[in-house]
């Protein structure tokens, strides 16, 4: 492949040069890391060597601590990501429905999704103390209106034909809104429904999209 294949814009690569390429990026991080730290640029205080990591990652496997840790991320992280979508998928719903839903609920998620969670720390901390519940009430305000955005989005697309479908087939207006999931025939809907899960869940635990 010449060099114009390949910075080609949406052009495929062969599977051997994008494998390549992501080695190469790999081992140039690890090789800066140790350019940094072994070199002296950098004081072990602020970045561990990679020896100094390796031998800290073995001895909490051996000794069981490693899990122990990251059973407790887990635990919070899952706890509040659970009550954000227990949450967020039924507004969400609702919200893409409904346009007085949207009108009352989408003012305050436009203004609550741009606000950093880190920004509301302290404040949590004072509210609820140090504990799982401040963790997890982070973990939530960090879900939440993201996926709130992104399920209405969803709920929104649905064809309204589809909706008069449903009720020609004899649904009432309590399964209203639960008929807007399937959605799409194509199943494209319930992709980017569960997408907008996923991405926001990204959002919440640090991981930008």
């Amino acid at each position: 492949m010449n060099i114009a294949s390949l910075l080609s814009p949406k052009t495929e690569i062969p599977r051997s040069l994008y494998v390549g390429l992501s080695v190469a990026s790999v081992l140039a991080v690890l090789c800066l890391w140790c350019l940094l730290t072994y070199g002296g640029y950098i004081p072990s205080d602020f970045l561990a060597t990679p020896l100094q990591v390796l031998t800290a990652g073995v001895t909490r496997i051996e000794d069981l601590s490693l899990f122990e840790h990251m059973g407790s991320s887990l635990t919070d992280i899952l706890s509040g990501f659970f009550f954000a979508s227990l949450l967020a998928v039924p507004l969400g719903i609702l919200m893409g429905s409904f346009r007085a839903a949207q009108a009352v609920l989408e003012p305050i998620t436009g203004f609550m999704r741009y606000i950093p969670v880190s920004a509301l720390i302290p404040l949590l901390i004072l509210w609820i103390d140090i504990g799982i519940e401040q963790k997890v009430t982070e973990i939530f305000l960090g879900t939440f209106f993201q996926q709130l955005i992104l399920i209405s989005d969803v709920s929104a697309r649905v064809s309204k034909d589809l909706t008069d479908c449903a009720y020609t087939l004899g649904a009432n207006r309590r399964q209203h809104p639960a008929s807007r999931l399937p959605a799409r025939r194509d199943g494209q809907s319930a992709r980017h429904d569960g997408m907008g899960v996923d991405l926001s869940g990204g959002r919440g635990t640090g991981r930008r999209q």
